[in-house]
């Protein structure tokens, strides 16, 4: 099982990620969406779920 983490720019949802996570679901890997203007804005969040 893999650990994905989608980073995306814009504040609604982009369809392509969400057929992407969903596929990705639906064959057993963990996957996230996480939103912010750069990397530093979600750095926090990536950490945690990793360590999850």
């Amino acid at each position: 099982m893999a650990k994905i983490v989608f980073i995306q720019n814009l504040w609604f949802e982009c369809l392509g990620t969400m057929y992407l996570s969903a596929e990705l679901k639906a064959h057993g890997h963990d996957c996230e969406v996480l939103i912010g203007r750069n990397a530093a804005d979600v750095l926090d969040s990536i950490e945690k779920y990793a360590l999850t």
